[in-house]
């Protein structure tokens, strides 16, 4: 029975991916009169967030960063659905890359990349990149991406938003508890795993520090699995060139992260991901119950 409901929803989600992006933006901008002006969707949440992370800012000025996330969060929703049957050549138009070399030579080490990510701007639609070298001019094979999920509770949308995330089958979807006996068995010793950091974290992997001008949990888990099995680590920032255009940049953060002290990574992510927000601040995933 739960099969049988998920085909029929991923079968709906499909059929409405066929509408051409720009009917997809006017689907997009009446959700995002349903989840700010009607249900005002988390709306509390989003005020806090973002008043204590610039106590700097004027409360219409709070106000307007919170109006242009729904904005954003529409946007992410609607072009998540159309990218499930977006041709390469449309998801090609629709992102890009640049800095390139230092991912390629991350790649061309001994030793596997953890690359540390966040919920900014669209970070769903690098599940879906077409060939890498073919539209980007990128040599490194797509077999070798993996991003890290974590397994929603709920069968029927686990089923629905992995066919979503596969239905290219451009990259690696991995499971976050399979993950250290993914990296163990990797014989190959180039793939690049992405790892989403900074949802709230659990009591056991996480590590207190300043971000955005409150005390932080923030996520240790990969940066200690980098630590521990010598792995190089570097951090996915993106920003966005007009509505539906994004550019991905691989930072280089270590060669070896067994090299620097507990904490070293986590807290150079914090730093980048600070910094994007920063030049950007309407992007990231304020809705989150990030500060609990």
């Amino acid at each position: 029975m739960k099969k049988i409901a998920a085909n029929i929803v991923f079968g709906m989600v499909y059929l409405w991916s066929l509408w051409p992006l720009k009917i997809h933006y006017l689907f997009a901008d009446i959700l995002y009169f349903i989840l700010y002006r009607i249900f005002k969707y988390r709306l509390t949440v989003v005020l806090t967030n973002i008043s204590r992370s610039f106590p700097e800012l004027k409360y219409s000025e709070v106000a307007d960063i919170a109006k242009d996330f729904y904005h954003n969060l529409a946007d992410v929703m609607v072009e998540g659905i159309w990218s499930v049957s977006a041709s390469e050549k449309s998801i090609r138009n629709h992102t890009g890359f640049e800095g390139t070399e230092d991912l390629e030579k991350a790649y061309q080490s001994d030793r596997c990349t953890i690359t540390l990510l966040a919920h900014f701007h669209n970070w769903e639609i690098w599940g879906g990149i077409p060939d890498l070298k073919k539209y980007y001019g990128i040599n490194i094979p797509n077999s070798h991406f993996n991003f890290i999920y974590k397994r929603p509770e709920n069968a029927i949308a686990n089923d629905v938003m992995l066919r979503m995330r596969t239905c290219h089958h451009s990259v690696n979807f991995v499971e976050t508890n399979t993950i250290a006996r993914h990296i163990l068995s990797d014989k190959t010793r180039k793939n690049i795993y992405f790892f989403a950091c900074d949802q709230y974290p659990s009591a056991n992997t996480h590590i207190d520090l300043t971000f955005l001008n409150q005390p932080t949990g923030m996520i240790s888990g990969p940066g200690e699995i980098a630590r521990k099995l010598k792995l190089g680590v570097g951090y996915w920032s993106v920003r966005r060139e007009g509505r539906g255009k994004y550019i991905a940049r691989y930072v280089h953060i270590c060669d070896d992260a067994s090299l620097h002290e507990t904490g070293f990574v986590t807290s150079e992510y914090a730093r980048l991901l600070e910094a994007d927000i920063r030049s950007d601040k309407s992007r990231w995933l304020w809705s989150h119950k990030r500060w609990k």
